[in-house]
């Protein structure tokens, strides 16, 4: 079963704890993981058909999102 976060926001806000904890899932949800967001001005997609604890994309991902 995939499981799904959701988020919108009026102004800017640092969601690195959120997606931390939700990532932190993906021993149990071990299929892949993605993240859409929104960053100057456009739209950035990004997925893989890995758990998101082996990721090598996801942490200087996670690191390099606005807060």
């Amino acid at each position: 079963m995939c499981e799904l976060l959701g988020m919108t926001a009026i102004k800017d806000m640092d969601v690195t704890d959120c997606l931390e904890t939700f990532f932190s899932h993906s021993d149990i949800n071990p299929h892949g993981w993605g993240m859409m967001y929104y960053k100057d001005g456009s739209t950035h997609i990004v997925k893989e058909p890995k758990k998101a604890l082996d990721s090598r994309i996801l942490p200087p991902l996670m690191k390099a999102l606005p807060r």
